[in-house]
């Protein structure tokens, strides 16, 4: 809101873009510290309110939001500044991304299962059929995304991957990491766990489920599988906001890795980020 307020105070226009992937779910506005009804209606926000609880949240369905946000950016003279969320989508973003194949069948699927029940098997399997591919398969996502990739255009990944090379969506970038002191991150991290809880995490949770089934994307991330824990009487209720915290201090360790090591993000205070983005903007 700061820099949206600023940068109108110089004739500039701006939207956001959200890379959170709760976020973009509807029904979900607690687990996700989805920005208020208010923020929402002063400034456009893009990625935010897009899927139902029970529908994959995926590369592809950003890929078309930041589509929608960068044409409403050309109509409306607007600056766009990305915020949160997963380094992943906003890695694939700026490196590029290749098309994905088509859709497995129901017999494809029922082979992949039976290939990745004995993984060093298909490990190996793989390494006979693409050593490139095997290589870069060092876990099991990546083994099972190559296998899915060898079912569904019968061709070794290595061949699909050169055929359909990856087209970036956005420019190389500036990317600024918020550096915070990691004992207030931690304080931070614990004051944001007890909030949530205060406003009703655990009714949030058990509407969504109740409504959706258990099944679904969101039930997968932190906050809701705590909260599914504790219905199972798995986490007491004295120990969940502990729980949460632990998760997401951890989950916030993964990221600053990522940030530094994947999308080479420049750490700054809060102060020197909204000066940095207006200096580029021209307006500072």
């Amino acid at each position: 809101m700061q820099i949206a307020q600023i940068a109108r105070e110089h004739g500039q226009n701006v939207a956001l873009f959200s890379l959170d992937s709760l976020s973009i779910y509807r029904e979900i506005d607690i687990a996700s510290a989805k920005p208020s009804k208010e923020s929402l209606a002063q400034i456009p926000h893009f990625a935010i309110d897009v899927l139902a609880p029970d529908e994959p949240c995926s590369f592809g369905v950003f890929a078309s939001a930041l589509q929608d946000a960068l044409r409403h950016c050309v109509r409306t003279e607007s600056r766009l500044l990305l915020v949160g969320g997963s380094g992943f989508y906003l890695k694939a973003m700026t490196d590029g991304i290749s098309p994905a194949p088509n859709a497995l069948d129901d017999a494809q699927r029922a082979r992949l299962e039976r290939i990745l029940a004995r993984p060093k098997h298909a490990h190996a399997l793989l390494a006979r059929i693409d050593k490139q591919a095997a290589q870069k398969a060092h876990d099991s996502y990546r083994l099972r995304k190559a296998f899915e990739i060898l079912l569904a255009t019968k061709q070794p990944p290595s061949r699909f991957f050169a055929a359909n090379p990856k087209r970036a969506l956005l420019p190389q970038i500036p990317i600024f990491e918020l550096q915070i002191e990691r004992d207030n991150l931690w304080r931070n991290i614990t004051a944001r766990t007890e909030s949530m809880l205060r406003q009703g995490l655990l009714d949030e949770v058990r509407t969504v489920c109740d409504r959706y089934g258990r099944d679904i994307q969101p039930a997968k991330s932190i906050g809701f599988r705590e909260c599914l824990a504790h219905f199972d009487g798995v986490i007491a209720r004295e120990n969940l906001a502990e729980q949460i915290a632990i998760h997401t201090r951890q989950f916030a360790k993964r990221q600053r890795t990522f940030n530094r090591t994947q999308l080479a993000a420049t750490p700054l205070q809060r102060d020197a980020i909204l000066q940095a983005i207006l200096r580029l903007w021209g307006v500072a």
